[in-house]
């Protein structure tokens, strides 16, 4: 937020201070392999029917995301193809957590087909999330 912001350029350009601001980490460790750049290493794969889970790479699609570290950060993904008769799950046990702080999570969710075809297209896609 702003006042983040605020602390931090005075802290670093005013002050001139090189110490972290602040204890947490830059880099969260709450859940291993994130964007799923080393594979399906760290998750628990439970699929709907054989090689329906796997992971891809698109250039580009950080930026899709948002991603403001620019390269290649960001393009590796799961990909799964959806069954009628059953889902494609996946999941890992989050570590590190501290009772009463909030935290967040985002996951962004997109159609194969749209997204290797250039296209952006509003419509909702079946994923649940269960903490």
């Amino acid at each position: 937020n702003l006042r983040w912001a605020g602390r931090l350029f005075r802290h670093y350009c005013i002050e001139g201070e090189t110490k972290p601001l602040s204890k947490d980490p830059y880099i969260l460790g709450h859940i291993t392999n994130p964007d799923f750049e080393d594979g399906k290493k760290g998750w628990t794969i439970s699929q709907a029917q054989p090689d329906a889970v796997t992971t891809e790479t698109l250039a580009g699609f950080g930026t899709i995301e948002g991603r403001y570290l620019g390269g290649t950060h960001g393009d590796t993904f799961l990909l799964t193809k959806r069954d009628a008769k059953k889902p494609n799950t996946f999941s890992q046990e989050i570590k590190g957590l501290t009772p009463g702080r909030a935290y967040s999570l985002k996951m962004i969710t997109a159609d194969y087909d749209n997204i290797t075809a250039g296209k952006s297209v509003a419509k909702l896609d079946a994923v649940s999330v269960k903490l």
